[in-house]
């Protein structure tokens, strides 16, 4: 019987022999898709008002649920943290180069007020404009032209860095080098001006040619031969006085020069010198 009792407890709910509660241990009638629970007070075992199956499911999912949450969070610090490596923040000057960096870390450069980028091997300033990646100082470095045909704002203002003068106003720009226009070389150095707007020709500029002139007839003169027949012999009487002879030489009489004159032409004005041009604004970097 001792034994038979022995087994009959072993299949038994039973409570720990260190356990104090006084809640019943007896179970409630059975009801079909329920579980035992605790009731509220936990002193007795009452049949669960839920769907276990729901009810785990609710917990799975909520367990589920947790553990996006935390995926998430840890994906949000690993982010932050590759963020973290790659902008370094405002400094003064440029992080030491043996630290560990990235190409394309960033840094704002509170001296300067600019965004630097290391390419890996050095730090270069950083520029966006307008939508674009503008890296400056290699889009337009000291000595670059810029040119604008409608606005005299100063590119300072328009690009946002750099000191600009204005350049040529007045003037064309020409390459630098020996260029030859097919009859004449001209060498142009750096910096070199030169052309005029207007230009007299002297004499030794002017095509070589001739004149022609037309000269008025002028000095019409004659001499009077008188004859008489006296004697049976001609009489010449010339301005010389006169012999009884069939021939006499007259004297040299009407020498006269002529004048001819050559109407000028030309009013010695300068002529154009200036090639079809268009008018715009033009600026060179100077740091």
């Amino acid at each position: 019987m001792v034994q038979q009792l022995r087994d009959e407890l072993s299949r038994s709910v039973v409570r720990p022999a260190t356990s104090t509660a006084a809640a019943s241990l007896a179970l409630p009638n059975p009801t079909a898709g329920r579980a035992l629970k605790w009731n509220a007070t936990a002193s007795a075992l009452v049949n669960s008002d839920g769907d276990p199956d729901a009810a785990f499911a609710a917990a799975t999912a909520a367990q589920s649920a947790q553990s996006g949450a935390e995926a998430a969070r840890d994906a949000t610090l690993d982010a932050f943290d590759n963020f973290d490596d790659r902008y370094l923040g405002a400094k003064a000057v440029d992080p030491e180069t043996d630290n560990t960096l990235v190409a394309g870390t960033l840094y704002f450069n509170a001296t300067d007020g600019a965004m630097r980028l290391w390419t890996g091997v050095a730090w270069v300033a950083a520029y966006v404009a307008g939508g674009d990646y503008i890296e400056k100082d290699r889009a337009w470095p000291i000595g670059s032209i810029y040119v604008n045909a409608v606005s005299a704002t100063n590119p300072a203002v328009l690009l946002g860095f750099g000191t600009w003068t204005a350049l040529g106003a007045g003037r064309v720009l020409i390459g630098v080098g020996t260029g030859n226009d097919g009859t004449t070389g001209k060498t142009v150095t750096v910096g070199e001006t030169g052309g005029e707007y207007a230009h007299t020709l002297s004499s030794d500029e002017m095509p070589a040619h001739g004149h022609t002139g037309t000269a008025a007839s002028a000095g019409v003169h004659s001499h009077t031969i008188p004859f008489a027949a006296s004697d049976g012999y001609a009489t010449y009487t010339g301005t010389s006085g006169g012999s009884n002879s069939p021939s006499q030489t007259t004297s040299s009489a009407g020498a006269h020069t002529h004048t001819v004159t050559i109407d000028a032409a030309g009013g010695d004005a300068a002529r154009n010198n200036v090639q079809p041009y268009l008018g715009v604004y033009m600026w060179v970097r100077a740091a």
